[in-house]
């Protein structure tokens, strides 16, 4: 794979990451029409460093509070920034234990064709936009409870089937449970951070494990362009929502599902 290829593919996983479009059915839908090969390890691993640094660098605030929490969790203390932390984990169970359970049966790749991914596209986007219309807006991230994050977070292994996307599933089931836009956006950009550190650490496993050397010049260009992506737009989405809604993002859902369609019966 050349540097434009990387360039291209990194870039976008980096605009869409964290916005509730399914960045995963992009790269695979952009890679099925150009006929090119998936990131190399190196590159995925920069991908994943990337965003993880944007990510953390917007909820910055945040991942203060889950990493006091953490240690006062240590120490027995019960606060604001501990019930946070407990909270994070609980909604990260979930898809953590069902990704590992579908990757030991090895079932990544059921279902995974563009068809899929185009109708999930559409069925999930227009979802995204009901929930989004009739949802009420009354809760803040200070009311997160166990149950609620619980839920959020067994909503996104939804995220598993291709074309659902995880940030959306999580907007998504925040908007369900009264959660205001920018909170439900800035939970589901926190929630990512745990799968992107999990994720980046299991390339640096495996790129070991296999003899082969993590840091390259792929991964250094897919992490700067990844990391350049993530927090432009989330600054964007952030910016949006608070004066709009998430019609946008649904409309676009549908659009890409049906222009995927039409290339997939008649192109």
């Amino acid at each position: 794979m050349n540097l434009l290829h990387i360039a291209v593919l990194a870039l976008v996983q980096g605009v869409t990451a964290f916005l509730p479009v399914a960045p995963l059915a992009h790269d695979a839908l952009l890679r099925a029409v150009l006929g090119w090969p998936a990131l190399s390890a190196q590159a995925e691993l920069g991908v994943h460093v990337g965003l993880l640094v944007a990510g953390t660098v917007y909820v910055y605030s945040e991942v203060g509070s889950v990493l006091l929490g953490f240690a006062h969790l240590t120490m027995g203390r019960r606060t604001r920034q501990s019930r946070l932390a407990a909270y994070l984990v609980l909604a990260t169970l979930p898809l953590v234990t069902a990704a590992v359970t579908v990757t030991l049966l090895g079932l990544n790749h059921i279902a995974d064709g563009p068809r899929t991914i185009a109708w999930m596209l559409i069925g999930f986007g227009i979802l995204l936009w009901l929930v989004d219309r009739v949802g009420m807006t009354l809760r803040r991230l200070d009311h997160l409870s166990g149950t609620s994050a619980l839920m959020i977070g067994f909503a996104q292994v939804l995220a598993l089937m291709p074309g659902v996307g995880r940030a959306g599933i999580a907007v998504l089931a925040g908007r369900m449970l009264g959660f205001e836009r920018l909170d439900a956006a800035r939970f589901a950009v926190l929630l990512g951070l745990p799968l992107l550190l999990g994720l980046a650490g299991y390339d640096v496993y495996q790129m070991i494990d296999g003899g082969g050397e993590a840091i390259s010049a792929d991964g250094v260009v897919a992490g700067a362009l990844a990391f350049a992506g993530g927090l432009f737009t989330i600054n964007a989405m952030m910016q949006w929502l608070d004066r709009a809604t998430f019609t946008p993002f649904a409309v676009y859902r549908v659009l890409l599902g049906a222009a995927a369609l039409a290339w997939l019966y008649f192109g």
